[in-house]
């Protein structure tokens, strides 16, 4: 060890394994939320997949398949809006801001 890895404080370490142990953290929530979303994204697509192989008309098969991307598009744009919030979350924690802004609710509503 170098006399400058010597002259370090105990806090100053202490401080750096914290926000490590924060960040750590973080991405581990935001790994766990982003496969809650991919779960409920498969549950739709099996979902709507039912219900258009159980038509029996083209247009009936039409307004599943409406349905079906819209709802797609809802959870696209609610997990790019989640995605967003959780790295912005991240580059706040790591450069240490103490007003760490709250990330959107993962079902894209306004709180």
């Amino acid at each position: 060890m170098t006399a400058a890895h010597h002259s370090k404080s105990p806090v100053g370490d202490l401080s750096a394994v914290e926000a490590i142990d924060r960040l750590s953290e973080q991405v581990k929530f935001g790994h766990q939320a982003w496969l809650e979303r991919l779960r409920e994204m498969q549950d739709v697509e099996a979902e709507f997949a039912k219900e258009l192989l159980s038509t029996r008309e083209p247009g009936e098969a039409l307004q599943v398949c409406n349905r079906w991307i819209a709802r797609r598009l809802e959870l696209l744009a609610a997990d790019s809006r989640a995605f967003t919030g959780f790295w912005m979350d991240l580059v706040v924690t790591a450069v240490g801001s103490p007003r760490v802004p709250p990330s959107p609710p993962a079902d894209g509503k306004s709180p």
